[in-house]
């Protein structure tokens, strides 16, 4: 993979990154009320192409900062393996792909 497609890939990445801790703000209470030592841990699994691997582990660290109350788990593998595990009822709450085939796929059968 060539270094501007790893560098497209990671700032996509992280801006899906950003938007997810985004959304998360408006039902997050604010940080005063949120310090509990108690705050439950969830975790977002995330299935990614293994292309993807370092750039996903490199932001690991840096989310788990911002977030220490969310768990980020991967699921690598290729792109096809990771569409059949979900179409086989994989619990899923992001599918990163390293191609728009098997995303497209996967929209039309949830049509």
């Amino acid at each position: 993979m060539s270094p501007k497609r790893i560098l497209a890939f990671s700032c996509w990445l992280l801006f899906a990154c950003l938007l997810v801790i985004g959304c998360n703000q408006a039902n997050t209470p604010n940080s005063a009320t949120s310090a509990s030592p108690t705050a439950q841990i969830s975790t977002l699994t995330i299935s990614a192409a293994a292309s993807l691997k370092d750039a996903l582990e490199a932001i690991k660290p840096i989310y788990n900062q911002a977030k220490p109350n969310i768990n980020l788990a991967y699921n690598f593998g290729s792109s096809g393996a990771l569409q059949q595990q979900i179409e086989q009822g994989a619990k899923v709450d992001v599918f990163i792909s390293a191609a728009t085939k098997q995303i497209d796929a996967l929209n039309k059968k949830s049509k």
